[in-house]
Formats: C-alpha cells, sequence, structure tokens
C-alpha cells in the first residue's frame, strides 16, 4: 500500500500454483499485502490505516515453504514496526503453503460519507 489512505477491495486469488523449479529451498512471499512505510500516528487517517476489503485467498498450493502474509513494514533503523493494515472481511483458507502471516489492526468505522463506494461498513 501507498499511503494510509490506500485501499485494495474485491480481490480474489483462487487456485493458483506457486512451482519454482530451482532446487534450493524457497522460503519468500508468494502473496504478500504490505502496509504502507509511515509510523502510525494520532491523525485520522493514521489511525484507521490502509484498508483491504472483501479479499479472498483460498485453495492456493505451494510446492515449498513460501509465505502468504498481511503485514506491516520493518522500519530497519528503529527496529518498529509501520502502520498496518486494515482488514475487513478478508478470509484466508485451504492454502498449503510454508507459512501464513497476519499483522492487522482494528477496524474503526468511518463516520463520513464513503465517496470511494467502498464496502467495508457491512
Amino acid at each position: 500500500f501507498s499511503s494510509v489512505t490506500a485501499m485494495a477491495e474485491n480481490i480474489d486469488i483462487i487456485n493458483n500454483k506457486f512451482t519454482p523449479s530451482y532446487a534450493s529451498e524457497d522460503k519468500l512471499a508468494v502473496i504478500s499485502f504490505v502496509g504502507p512505510a509511515v509510523a502510525p500516528g494520532g491523525s485520522f487517517a493514521t489511525v484507521n490505516g490502509a484498508r483491504l476489503n472483501n479479499c479472498n485467498i483460498i485453495n492456493n498450493r505451494c510446492n515449498k515453504n513460501q509465505l502468504i502474509q498481511i503485514s506491516a513494514p520493518l522500519d530497519l533503523v528503529s527496529g518498529n514496526i509501520l502502520d498496518t493494515i486494515v482488514g475487513n472481511n478478508v478470509q484466508i483458507s485451504n492454502n498449503t503453503c510454508g507459512a501464513i502471516n497476519v499483522l492487522a489492526k482494528n477496524n474503526t468505522p468511518l463516520s463520513a460519507f464513503n465517496t470511494t463506494f467502498s464496502s467495508d461498513k457491512r
């Protein structure tokens, strides 16, 4: 995500095979959603954060120890985790992979009129 107000919606990652052909162990992410590279703050936008709405990651197969992740970037200087994503109606199920990492923050419902036609208020 490029900013704290970014939004991704209606994403289906279903029935995929990730099979690199090289012999060495693969522990990289094959599906990754990463929060914006900004420190969380007190403003309304940062409190709410970037949003991942209506996302299905289902029935994907990896042939090695690859990763599925929804997470936040790490500030390499301070060692702090930067801003995380708010996940609304996100389903991760029946995947075969090395690891699944989900680091997200609590949803704060928006009280302002939504002009982007987001369906995050279910």
